[in-house]
C-alpha cells in the first residue's frame, strides 16, 4: 500500500518543519507527503522548496487563497493513481512516528475502507469493527474522533468522489466525513492517539463569532436534510432517532445558545428572526418539525417560527 499525507498549507513557516519531520519520520516505509500552498505570505513556500529539493517523498502545487476546503480538494483531485489510501494533516499539528503503520495494519486485516484513531481527549480503548454506519450517522453533534478527518486513514477506492463542500468555512470535516460515512461499507476503530493537535489562536475555530457561529450550524443542518434525509440514504429503522438528534441539535446551536448566552441585544433579536427564517424554510422544504423536544422545547421552537421573541427569551431560562 502507498499513502499520501495530503498537507495544506497557509502561513505556516512557525510549525511547519515539525509537521513534515513528522510526516517523514513514519515508520510505515511507503508515505510521500503532497502540500498545497494556499497563497501564503509568509517563508512557507520556501520551506517547501527546501524539503522538495531534499527529498521526493515531498511534493506540493501552489495556489492563490482559496481556504482549507479548495485545498484539500485540490490534493485529493490530483492525487497520482499509485496512492491506495490517503490521510490528512493541517500543517500547525504534528503525528506520532508508527500512526500510519497502525492505522495500515488494521486496514488491511481487516478489509475495511477507514481507519480511526482516536483524537486528545476522546482516546479509542479497543479495537472495534463498524459494519453498520448507521450508528455514526446518529452522532449528529460535531464531537468525537469521528468527526475529525486528521485522526483517520482513508482507502481511495472507497471514498471514491466525495469531497470537502465548497463555501465552508467551518465545519468541513463533519459533512465530508459524514458522507464517507454513508458511503464506505466498513470502518476499524483502532486503539491509541497518535495524532497531536496544536491549538492554534489563529484558526478558523477560534475566529468565529456567534453570528458565524449561527450562520455554520443552519447551514449544516439545511446539508444533513439534502444529503441523507431528502436523497433517502437513511436506514428507515434509524430515521425516528436521526431525525430527533437533528432537533436538539437545530434547537441547541441555532435558538437556546442565541437567546441565553450572546449579550449583543440587537444580534439576538436578529438571529432570532433569522433562526425563525430558517426553521420555516426547512418545515416548507423537507417537511421537517422537531421532534425529540420536551414540552417547553417544542414551545421555544414554535415562538421561534412565529417571531414571539419576548416570550421564548423568557422560556428560554426554563429549560
Amino acid at each position: 500500500m502507498k499513502i499520501a499525507a495530503l498537507v495544506p498549507v497557509y502561513n505556516a513557516e512557525t510549525y511547519l518543519r515539525e509537521c513534515l519531520d513528522s510526516i517523514l519520520a513514519q515508520t510505515f516505509p511507503d508515505v510521500t507527503v503532497f502540500c498545497c500552498d494556499d497563497g501564503s505570505a509568509d517563508g512557507s513556500r520556501k520551506i517547501l522548496e527546501d524539503y522538495a529539493a531534499k527529498t521526493s517523498r515531498v511534493r506540493f502545487v501552489t495556489q492563490e487563497n482559496r481556504g482549507v476546503v479548495a485545498a484539500r480538494n485540490r490534493l485529493m483531485d490530483e492525487l497520482p493513481p499509485e496512492f491506495e489510501a490517503f490521510a490528512f494533516v493541517d500543517s500547525d499539528d504534528f503525528i506520532a512516528p508508527g500512526m500510519y503503520a497502525k492505522l495500515a495494519e488494521a486496514m488491511e486485516r481487516t478489509g475495511a475502507d477507514v481507519a480511526e484513531s482516536g483524537m486528545p481527549g476522546n482516546a479509542v480503548e479497543r479495537e472495534r469493527i463498524v459494519d453498520d454506519m448507521s450508528v455514526y450517522l446518529l452522532r449528529r453533534t460535531a464531537s468525537g474522533p469521528w468527526i475529525n478527518v486528521v485522526n483517520k486513514l482513508y482507502r481511495r477506492s472507497a471514498v471514491g468522489t466525495v469531497r470537502f463542500r465548497e463555501g465552508l468555512r467551518f465545519e468541513e470535516d463533519f459533512f465530508f466525513n459524514y458522507e464517507v460515512n454513508a458511503a464506505i461499507r466498513r470502518k476499524v476503530l483502532v486503539p491509541g492517539v497518535y495524532y497531536t493537535y496544536r491549538d492554534n489562536p489563529d484558526s478558523a475555530t477560534h475566529a468565529l463569532d456567534q453570528r458565524r457561529y449561527f450562520d455554520s450550524t443552519a447551514r449544516r443542518v439545511r446539508l444533513s436534510l439534502e444529503v441523507f434525509f431528502r436523497a433517502g440514504r437513511l436506514p428507515k429503522e434509524i430515521e425516528p432517532a436521526w431525525l430527533a438528534e437533528l432537533s436538539k441539535d437545530a434547537y441547541r446551536m441555532c435558538i437556546r445558545k442565541n437567546l441565553r448566552r450572546n449579550r449583543d441585544a440587537r444580534e439576538r433579536r436578529e438571529l432570532f428572526v433569522r433562526a425563525g427564517g430558517h426553521l420555516a424554510a426547512w418545515e416548507r422544504d423537507f417537511g421537517f418539525v422537531p421532534v425529540g423536544l420536551n414540552p417547553v422545547q417544542r414551545l421555544i421552537w414554535s415562538c421561534c417560527r412565529r417571531g414571539r421573541y419576548a416570550l421564548a427569551r423568557l422560556l428560554v431560562f426554563l429549560t
